[in-house]
């Protein structure tokens, strides 16, 4: 981790350099661009901005501010592991602010694992989740010691899982690529006695009892179900049927389960799914059995065990045995860097 930002990219430079090629995201907080420089074509930057009607702009315009408050903070460390902030415009038109960031060319972490997959089968390769879980753990280590107070991420999830190219890398699909975290919009400072409650993707969510007041541990139960959502390709959550099953037999009634709509759009029953530990070494014959896997997204290999070891204590039910960050940066990151 350093300290000496890059030049501020001002809005000016942008649209006097750059033009706009193409969109290539659009999520809940805004849309996002790819910027071409005009006599570099090579070289492109992200723009981030706002979208959606009258209500919808003001919430997305609150979440970017947000964001780029963040990452103020951040942009003077330029840590590896955290997408860099290059510039933002605050009076950009249709409507502020616009978010100047690094492009990373393999985009997030579901674009990243199709193009694997595509490229060497169905399994993601071993020494691809040891770079992924050792780069996400440095980067939430230095959000957890870089300041007073710890910063929690708060939505930690494929989507918000960058993938950029590393220095000098020809191959077009590379297997150690660079993992960034992105999307600092849920992003909140932990202190003592301030209650700020979970407001990041359900799908992804630390356990009910953590969810009043979210800390570090809930980045590292995130990164334990985003790890496993690389791995299998497949939500981290509990599958429906089992979730129907064990609401009746806690004596819910017919007329009160939640229907596969409810499910998929309720989110009073969204927040109810929980995340489930499912073993990345366990046979697939056993991932079917035993874990909730459904045939189309069985591992064929069994992973590492000092892998799955690792994994499964992120995702340890109590927050106060779970590891920390510290714990994944100290130990994990040096063993990974043995193992890859």
């Amino acid at each position: 981790m350093t300290s000496r930002a890059k030049p501020y990219l001002t809005s000016r430079v942008v649209k006097r350099d750059y033009v706009r090629a193409q969109r290539i995201g659009s999520g809940t907080d805004g849309y996002v661009d790819l910027y071409t420089q005009r006599l570099r074509p090579t070289k492109s930057i992200v723009v981030k901005y706002p979208k959606g009607s009258k209500a919808m702009l003001k919430f997305s315009q609150r979440n970017l501010v947000q964001e780029l408050e963040a990452m103020k903070i951040f942009r003077p460390y330029e840590q590896e592991n955290i997408v860099q902030l290059l510039g933002w415009d605050d009076a950009c038109t249709p409507s502020a602010p616009a978010l100047f960031y690094e492009y990373c060319a393999l985009g997030d972490l579901v674009q990243y694992r199709n193009s694997l997959t595509a490229a060497f089968g169905r399994v993601v390769p071993e020494e691809t989740l040891w770079k992924f879980f050792a780069d996400i753990a440095k980067g939430l280590q230095f959000l957890s010691t870089a300041f007073v107070h710890p910063v929690v991420h708060g939505d930690i999830k494929p989507a918000n899982c960058l993938v950029a190219m590393p220095p000098g890398c020809t191959d077009k699909v590379p297997t150690l690529p660079i993992f960034k975290l992105a999307d600092f919009s849920r992003a909140t400072v932990s202190k003592p006695g301030e209650a700020v409650p979970f407001c990041g993707t359900w799908a992804y969510a630390p356990p009910m009892c953590e969810r009043a007041m979210v800390t570090p541990a809930a980045d590292v139960y995130g990164l334990g179900a985003t790890l496993q959502a690389f791995a299998y390709g497949a939500a981290p959550t509990e599958l429906k049927p089992d979730f129907i099953r064990r609401l009746r037999a806690c004596g819910c009634k017919e007329k009160d389960l939640p229907t596969d709509e409810d499910l998929a759009t309720s989110e009073a029953w969204k927040s109810q799914l929980p995340v489930i530990y499912r073993p990345l070494n366990a046979k697939p014959d056993e991932q079917v059995k035993w874990w909730g896997v459904l045939e189309k997204n069985v591992i064929a290999t069994q992973y590492d065990f000092d892998l799955n070891c690792w994994y499964a204590g992120c995702l340890d039910y109590d927050a106060r045995t779970r590891l920390s960050a510290q714990d994944l940066a100290c130990c994990l990151v040096p063993i990974a860097a043995r193992k890859i």
